[in-house]
């Protein structure tokens, strides 16, 4: 085209056209959702912990002193899939119904009854900076 800059009419066309052939279901839309709400903003940066727990260690100290979420964390559920910062987790049962409050009222107070898979996520998103022990919330 002339202008490499410019959102030519015939480049809007072709986009316009692929767009009218892609078809949404609920999932779908929920997946887009729970990931695009979740996004953190550019310009947001999480903290890891510079010297983590073991898994066993953090499990131990989450079920004295319980979990909150980084004040940057946002945590959106819907059905069985969890959205923690705009990556999706698959969650049912017990796991759903535990971390549910988490994301409802930013926190789990200890001691933390969570099966084991619930355990692994929370454990992930400590590492990650996500999460922090209830004592360390900023």
């Amino acid at each position: 085209q002339t202008h490499p800059a410019e959102i030519s009419s015939s480049m809007i066309q072709k986009v316009e056209e692929l767009f009218q052939q892609v078809t949404w279901n609920r999932q779908d839309i929920a997946q887009f959702l729970g990931s695009y709400l979740s996004e953190p903003k550019a310009h947001v940066y999480f903290d890891p912990p510079t010297r983590p727990l073991s898994a066993l260690k953090f499990q131990a100290a989450a079920n004295q002193r319980g979990v909150r979420l980084a004040l940057q964390s946002q945590l959106l559920f819907s059905g069985n899939q969890l959205f923690m910062n705009g990556e999706a987790a698959a969650v049912t049962g017990a796991a759903r119904k535990a971390l549910t409050p988490l994301a409802d009222q930013r926190s789990l107070v200890g001691p933390c009854s969570v099966p084991p898979a619930a355990w692994e996520l929370l454990y992930d998103w400590y590492q990650a900076g996500y999460l922090v022990l209830g004592s360390q919330a900023k």
